[in-house]
């Protein structure tokens, strides 16, 4: 599955130390394209997560009928 970035990442400050051999970098994230949560994505992203952990899923179908189906 091809993933989009949307998500912009930057820096909103940062600090360094010499001799204390310190420093940070505070960042802050933004979703610039944010998805709009229906069942295909909700479905999808439920997936990737299971299969991080090595999991799956199986769905099943009960009384599926023609007229339901638009044909």
């Amino acid at each position: 599955m091809d993933t989009v970035n949307t998500r912009s990442t930057r820096v909103k400050c940062g600090s360094f130390s010499a001799l204390g051999f310190g420093g940070s970098v505070n960042t802050e994230t933004e979703n610039i394209a944010p998805v709009t949560p229906d069942f295909q994505h909700q479905l999808m992203r439920t997936l990737e997560i299971l299969d991080e952990h090595g999991n799956g899923l199986l769905l099943t179908l009960d009384e599926v009928h023609r007229s339901q189906l638009g044909a």
